[in-house]
């Protein structure tokens, strides 16, 4: 890591504050040499438990990436039923749709795919470009998050299984982005410079919907399969590769070509971020790369200008961007997610959840 995330601090041996902070969000049971949580078992048995007579323990959101790849491959091991989702937001790749058709198959796991609305998707995504903004990301995860949310609860399905992970995420400077899932600062950024009435044909989720009615109300609850096993990425990637035909992208997250763009060319050039830094910290942090190994990495661009240059152009007629359009939005001034409006409700409704809903729920539960 280093001064690009503006709020790091270095202590008198040089460890920075995001390394520190990764470490104690670390599972207690990785210092131990099991290959599994004690929790794995347990709580699979639960998800089994909980299924009844419905034909799915839980649904798994599926990218074409390594992460919630291997997290469908695990779950499927597990002897869980899974529902697979992809959110098709108009970015996808040849690969990643070739990874997701040949792990669906080969695990015979069914797989559900939503298209979203195009118009809806590059009129927000094209809004949050021109606000300046550094996590121009918001729109399409904002869609997923929504979108498979909302499948879960047509289907009945209460357990979902994501593929975050500690081992490879444990760092993301918070002056790097903003939750893609505050409905208030989508909003704003959208109504000030996209059309907000293409909303209308968005997937949407409150914070409402997300903090009391989802957890709540309906009992969904989330499972990161992937702090529960020993997680190794690229041990992971071979594995993928030789049993299921994976093919990789090069890049975290890459499944998706806005995220490719975003990540390789747009953060670059605007504001001088290199998320591969946070990603590579992570991997040390979690002991699986050494600090010379990632240094030597991050000699290599992230891609070349000629690659940079054709994917600027590709992302221009996809979002109906001139040249002009694009060099302005690249050359004004940087912003942060607070020049606009966020929403302020988020930990206040989280903790009105814990002190009284969770209470009541487990009191009439009891009852």
């Amino acid at each position: 890591m280093d001064c690009s995330d503006p709020e790091i601090r270095f202590d008198s041996s040089g460890r920075c504050s995001q390394c520190t902070q990764a470490e104690t969000k670390r599972p207690a049971w990785m210092a131990t040499d099991a290959t599994r949580s004690p929790e794995f078992e347990a709580t699979v048995a639960r998800l089994r438990k909980a299924r009844g007579s419905k034909p799915f323990d839980a649904m798994i959101g599926v990218s074409g990436g390594l992460d919630s790849g291997y997290a469908l491959v695990s779950a499927v091991e597990a002897g869980l039923k899974v529902l697979a989702m992809h959110c098709d937001t108009g970015w996808n790749t040849r690969q990643s749709i070739t990874n997701i058709q040949n792990l669906c198959s080969r695990l015979s796991v069914p797989l559900e795919t939503t298209v979203i609305d195009w118009d809806s998707m590059r009129d927000a995504q094209r809004a949050f470009l021109l606000s300046g903004v550094p996590n121009c990301d918001i729109p399409q995860d904002h869609a997923i998050a929504a979108t498979v949310n909302n499948a879960a609860a047509t289907l009945g399905i209460r357990s979902f299984i994501a593929g975050g992970n500690w081992a490879s995420e444990s760092i993301l400077p918070v002056a790097w982005g903003h939750d893609a899932q505050d409905f208030v600062h989508l909003r704003a950024i959208w109504r000030q410079f996209g059309d907000w009435r293409r909303a209308r044909r968005f997937p949407i989720q409150s914070l409402f919907m997300r903090r009391i009615w989802q957890p709540y109300a309906r009992g969904v609850n989330l499972w990161r399969i992937l702090n529960d096993i020993r997680y190794d990425p690229a041990a992971a990637e071979r594995r993928l590769q030789a049993d299921f035909g994976w093919q990789s992208y090069g890049a975290k997250h890459c499944e998706s070509m806005f995220t490719r763009i975003f990540q390789s060319v747009y953060l670059p050039m605007r504001f001088g971020i290199d998320k591969r830094r946070a990603h590579l910290a992570s991997l040390i942090v979690s002991g699986l790369v050494n600090r010379q190994q990632a240094l030597d990495e991050l000699t290599v661009p992230p891609m070349t200008e000629d690659q940079a240059e054709r994917d600027a152009a590709y992302l221009c007629e996809k979002l109906r961007f001139t040249p002009g359009d694009w060099a302005r939005i690249i050359s004004s001034p940087p912003k942060t997610h607070h020049d606009y409006t966020v929403g302020t409700l988020e930990p206040r409704l989280a903790a009105l959840g814990k002190r009284w809903v969770e209470p009541y729920l487990k009191f009439r539960r009891s009852w």
